[in-house]
């Protein structure tokens, strides 16, 4: 049974017998967020750019 993301590649006219794994970046050892807690409290997400210091409200989420 196809999943979604091989649904929405034959969408995007990705030719799948043309998918080369070893080709393929892992994006699982790339940070996301950076979380200072102390002495100041600060989270960055490294994606975007964006700071925040309401630590709590993305701990939260």
């Amino acid at each position: 049974m196809p999943t979604v993301g091989y649904a929405y590649a034959l969408a995007q006219g990705v030719q799948i017998d043309k998918i080369q794994p070893g080709q393929i970046k892992s994006l699982s050892n790339k940070l996301i967020r950076e979380y200072i807690l102390y002495p100041y409290t600060q989270v960055k997400d490294l994606r975007t750019n964006l700071e925040t210091s309401a630590a709590t409200e993305v701990f939260r989420r």
